[in-house]
């Protein structure tokens, strides 16, 4: 990316994935919905600006199953780019965050956990390569963590 850093890019046109598991955190308030969001930045190879109607759509595939629970099938958020803080144009190497919208928490519990799989969708309109930072979900808290193993009694 610079110097000696490096980034999973995720290249315009090709289905690309990456597969991640996440637990949600004793802190977190259980039942409560969560918002994934991406990070990710533009340029590599010589990548310029591109006009701000040239889309990146980040896909976000999960399936979310609390401790003893069956985890059900999945399913699919989906977020692009909607607005940059330059006006007119994507610049190389900027730190973009797009939002993958809420996913209800109802009847999740502490342990509970997360398996995904997050892509860029092949046909959107960005012709250059997306490289990601990382994806995290963003979540309201009502403790410091639980006062038991897997409890919060």
């Amino acid at each position: 990316f610079l110097g000696n850093t490096l980034l999973l890019w995720f290249e315009n046109g090709k289905a690309q994935d990456v597969v991640f598991t996440a637990q949600m955190p004793h802190a977190w308030k259980e039942g409560t919905d969560i918002y994934p969001h991406v990070h990710w930045t533009t340029g590599r190879n010589g990548s310029t600006t591109a006009p701000l109607e040239n889309r990146v759509e980040w896909n976000l595939e999960y399936t979310w199953a609390k401790v003893g629970d069956v985890f059900p099938s999945t399913s699919t958020n989906t977020g692009t780019v909607v607005a940059t803080p330059n006006e007119g144009s994507i610049p190389v190497k900027e730190h973009v965050i797009t939002p993958l919208g809420s996913i209800s928490g109802a009847g999740k519990t502490l342990s509970s956990m997360l398996v995904c799989r997050l892509y860029r969708s092949a046909s959107d309109t960005y012709s250059g390569d997306a490289g990601l930072l990382e994806i995290d979900f963003h979540f309201q808290i009502d403790s410091d963590g639980s006062n038991q193993e897997y409890t919060k009694e």
